[in-house]
């Protein structure tokens, strides 16, 4: 990489350890548990930032860092562990959904067309100063994700409704997760659309995805 004059990206999935504030802001450094189930995860994104600044700074690259806030669309693998992901799977096998916790926790999801055009504005723009954060700013518990995919997954395959059920909730996964998009609106124009609006593009699509049968 060194000596080369292109722009580098560096792709991050959203920080988990907005525990402190939210909506979270690429300046809030974070309140992560260093010694836990979810320690390599949360500790392992750090990381890499932080290699990834001391690499930029020590070869003078114009390298750009975006923070991916719960992307969904097309083409996810009904076995990767992702919640929109996980209840699509479990819905067209007609099992219940299953949900971590009350279900009150919140998340802030984004259609991957958006983030693709977020990370492209970014990569054109002049911003090269730290991390963007690229998402969508409108939340949803997970009790009303749960609803809009049981809905349209019945709709989609003319099956019945399944139902929801309830398990204990995960160590140190915080209640709410939510981008502060202030600085991709000024510095790339980063545009976001709200889940409601795109669930009719994930579904049928998880339908025909040989993943999706899988547990």
């Amino acid at each position: 990489m060194t000596g080369v004059s292109c722009p580098h990206l560096k792709v991050d999935v959203s920080q988990d350890h907005a525990l402190k504030q939210c909506p979270q802001t690429e300046s809030y450094f974070g309140n992560v548990n260093p010694f836990g189930p979810r320690s390599c995860y949360d500790e392992g994104k750090r990381v890499a930032e932080a290699l990834v600044f001391a690499y930029r700074h020590e070869h003078s690259l114009d390298l750009k860092v975006a923070r991916i806030f719960n992307a969904y669309g097309p083409g996810m693998r009904g076995s990767d562990g992702r919640v929109i992901s996980s209840f699509i799977s479990r819905a067209l096998r007609g099992k219940d959904v299953l949900i971590n916790g009350s279900g009150d926790a919140t998340r802030s999801f984004q259609y991957v067309g958006d983030c693709v055009g977020g990370l492209r504005a970014l990569m054109e723009s002049a911003w090269n100063e730290g991390p963007v954060n690229l998402g969508c700013e409108a939340e949803i518990s997970i009790n009303d994700l749960a609803r809009i995919v049981v809905r349209k997954v019945a709709s989609v395959t003319g099956n019945r409704e399944v139902g929801i059920q309830y398990k204990e909730a995960m160590a140190d996964d915080p209640m709410r997760r939510k981008p502060d998009c202030s600085l991709a609106r000024s510095s790339c124009s980063h545009p976001f659309t709200s889940l409601t609006l795109r669930s009719s593009h994930s579904s049928p699509q998880a339908r025909q995805h040989p993943t999706a049968s899988q547990p």
